[in-house]
């Protein structure tokens, strides 16, 4: 569409970017509406979801072959992430004005989106909203980040690795070229600059917290926001003690469906306001002991260009298991924590007889000073983990972590240990849990021959 194509262009430049977030129109009704959430009780809040859930049925009846408005929800199928990234058009309700967005493509292809006015104005009111409530207005801040920015590249190993934009307010650092060669010039211009606030991917500010702490140095930031990968308790001890910070870990995602966010270990808070998060049984994931976990659907609020009713996120809730329905009912409405939220759309190996491992996130449970680890399988007989370590602890148990992955993984894959201070990254910035190279495209034929062959036998 041609007003897509204006409006992509537009978007490029600062001033009509700022436009269009803070759109007063709808930046303040969703402010508006975030500050009253938080005097909400357990009624208002289900008054409050079942209208925003309301409205967004009305949208979706807008759609070409949309059920009625008055369809109940649990009655309507669940959209599968590969139906949005094959037929976005029919996902999509016709208007003038339509933002273009996409996924990331972490997974393997990226989802074409649509987003309205509203709904972009909307996810800035909830980003500015975690700041606020700490005494940061993020029009104002200086904002460092530390994701996967990309402005020179990678080859070019010579500084700067971060340049100033918008006037000297904002720093943007590559993570690309983060090692530990580079970073006392990360640390270096991260003084000069005396950010508030620091958006971080996790894996990226951890490195740089070890490089530092090695180092023995040390910064002040005060605020750091994480996004896109989960947070390991050592890694967030470490993060917060290196930046003297205090770090405040979110969930969201292109779509716009649901948001979740916590500023402590194993206490995330879902936003009913946002959008709804059904929280549905899952028969064959591991959970932690005394955990179990829970397939995340969600429903978007604020987007009325694509309107996703009972999206299906790949992603799970992890919950205390004596949490029954009215203590899930309080989590989809934001007055009960989840202890984590995982992806797990990639979260498997494979073994040479064929069978699909999961809950191997499991096998990093009790091992003190694991800051993050990786595995990557490059043969259907071989996992290597890769491990980022605290440096102030300097070692971790190798032998109960090698216990732990042995639990899960048959005797015909052999298991290895490597220390790095860096894992391997997508090109979208994000480090998955579970790494599987080019040689294993054909990892699920390979393994039924396998199977095949020794069935003969």
């Amino acid at each position: 569409m041609l007003m897509d194509r204006v409006t992509d262009r537009l978007k490029a430049t600062s001033v009509v970017d700022h436009a269009l977030r803070y759109n007063p129109v709808y930046y303040r009704e969703v402010s508006r509406g975030i500050h009253e959430l938080r005097s909400m009780d357990l009624q208002a809040r289900r008054e409050l979801s079942e209208r925003m859930l309301r409205r967004t049925l009305a949208w979706a009846a807008r759609l070409p072959g949309g059920p009625p408005a008055n369809a109940p929800l649990r009655e309507r199928p669940i959209i599968e992430r590969e139906q949005l990234r094959d037929h976005p058009r029919r996902f999509t309700v016709p208007g003038l004005i339509r933002v273009p967005a996409a996924t990331s493509g972490s997974t393997g292809i990226p989802v074409l989106l649509s987003r309205s006015l509203r709904s972009v104005a909307a996810e800035q009111a909830f980003i500015d909203a975690l700041f606020g409530r700490r005494g940061f207005d993020l029009r104002r801040a200086r904002v460092a980040r530390l994701r996967a920015d990309v402005f020179k590249p990678v080859t070019d190993r010579s500084p700067p690795f971060g340049v100033l934009r918008d006037g000297g307010t904002k720093l943007i650092l590559s993570s690309n070229h983060l090692n530990a060669q580079s970073a006392p010039w990360y640390c270096e211009a991260l003084r000069d600059f005396r950010p508030d606030v620091m958006f971080v991917h996790p894996s990226a500010a951890e490195a740089l917290a070890g490089y530092l702490q090695d180092l023995g140095l040390r910064l002040d930031i005060p605020l750091l926001l994480s996004g896109s990968e989960a947070v390991l308790p050592s890694g967030r001890q470490l993060m917060e003690d290196i930046f003297n910070a205090t770090l405040v870990d979110y969930y969201g995602m292109a779509e716009r469906v649901v948001f979740a966010s916590g500023s402590s270990a194993e206490a995330m808070y879902f936003n009913p306001l946002y959008g709804l998060a059904e929280l549905l049984p899952l028969t064959e994931t591991e959970a932690p002991e005394g955990a179990r976990a829970l397939e995340i659907i969600g429903t978007g609020f604020w987007n009325d260009a694509m309107p996703l009713v009972r999206y299906r996120l790949g992603d799970r809730a992890i919950v205390p298991d004596w949490y029954g329905d009215a203590e899930l009912e309080e989590v989809a409405l934001g007055l009960r924590p989840v202890l984590a939220i995982q992806g797990r759309g990639k979260e498997h190996l494979l073994s040479p007889s064929g069978v699909t491992i999961i809950g191997m996130s499991n096998a990093t449970n009790g091992i003190k000073g694991l800051v993050r680890m990786q595995l990557v399988q490059d043969a259907l007989d071989r996992v290597r983990a890769d491990v980022v370590i605290d440096p102030a602890v300097g070692a971790i148990d190798e032998a109960q972590l090698l216990r732990n992955m042995r639990e899960r993984l048959s005797d015909d894959i052999a298991i290895s240990i490597r220390r790095v201070q860096q894992l391997e990254r997508l090109p979208s910035g994000k480090t998955p849990f579970i790494i599987q190279h080019s040689v294993l495209p054909s990892m699920a034929q390979q393994s039924a021959r396998i199977a095949d062959t020794r069935a003969g036998a």
